[in-house]
């Protein structure tokens, strides 16, 4: 999969997650409608807590009062059913209010496995990011992360809270070829903005100017149309510091660049925008291991 923007067929929207955000969704509903791909919401109630909730020594404390009191399975469920109720409420909204089609699915299962068995080649699976460490490490969206990430599709991740709607698209171009870096120029005419390339350090003069060359042809924009900014290294903390000002509207990276940058998730939090990694899946982690055999 190169992962270009005429391939992409549908958007998975992650409804468990996302709809915990509003901007989240509704960046979704808008990247679907702008590249007039199909959407489809997805929400998995987590069969592992309606199987807690089914034993008979299994309590939760209940605030304000602080007190243990035994889970109620049939009380659990109709929450999930109120929580997807509300998510797809939420979807038809947007969707309503920006003229975008969209189905809903509810489902029982893992979510996370869920989203992986869902996921095809073509599709983009959008997935809700925590913003602090504790919120990311805790519940099935660590897992649901991962688990789009080593599907053959794309992965959108979206902030709770979106900072911009509008401006350059930005991308980091490790090389000429990298993937993300077409489909970027895609997403940046299709918007009608500019396309920001982030140059890691170390990159010659002429693979520089190949770069651009190659975005502007692809995106079919003037050359002025696509500004360039150095990277001192490949880290977060280097990345932000480029995009101090630059107003980006979306960040387009491939999966090899986000880990070279190794916390995107944050990214995508303190830019308050979202981030589409694209290119070949993770390796699973018995493979690596193979590997490293």
């Amino acid at each position: 999969m190169s992962g270009e923007p005429d391939e992409f067929r549908r958007i998975l929207l992650d409804l468990g997650h996302a709809a915990e955000g509003e901007g989240g969704v509704r960046a979704a509903v808008e990247f679907a409608g702008l590249l007039r791909l199909d959407l489809l919401g997805v929400f998995v109630a987590d069969e592992a807590v309606l199987g807690l909730a089914g034993l008979p020594l299994a309590r939760e404390l209940r605030l304000p009062g602080c007190e243990w009191s035994r889970l109620d399975a049939a009380r659990i469920a109709e929450e999930f059913e109120a929580a997807a109720r509300r998510a797809r409420r939420l979807l038809e909204e947007q969707c309503a209010r920006l003229g975008v089609p969209a189905a809903f699915e509810f489902l029982r299962g893992d979510p996370a496995a869920a989203l992986a068995a869902l996921a095809r080649p073509h599709d983009i699976v959008a997935v809700g990011g925590a913003g602090s460490p504790a919120e990311r490490a805790r519940g099935s969206l660590p897992r649901a992360v991962q688990a789009a990430l080593r599907s053959a599709a794309s992965v959108m991740l979206l902030p709770q809270r979106i900072a911009r709607r509008a401006g350059p698209v930005a991308t980091l171009a490790a090389t000429p070829a990298d993937p993300g870096l077409r489909v970027a120029a895609g997403i940046a005419a299709a918007a009608r903005e500019r396309l920001l390339l982030l140059l890691p350090p170390g990159l010659a003069a002429g693979e520089q100017r190949a770069a651009v060359a190659a975005a502007a042809r692809a995106a079919r924009l003037p050359e002025d149309q696509v500004v360039t900014r150095g990277l001192r290294d490949l880290t977060t903390e280097a990345i932000l510091d480029a995009l101090e000002g630059a107003r980006e509207r979306l960040l387009v990276l491939s999966r090899a660049s986000a880990r070279a940058a190794q916390e995107t998730p944050p990214l995508t939090s303190v830019r308050g925008v979202p981030a589409l990694l694209v290119g070949p899946p993770e390796p699973a982690a018995e493979e690596k291991r193979e590997g490293a055999g």
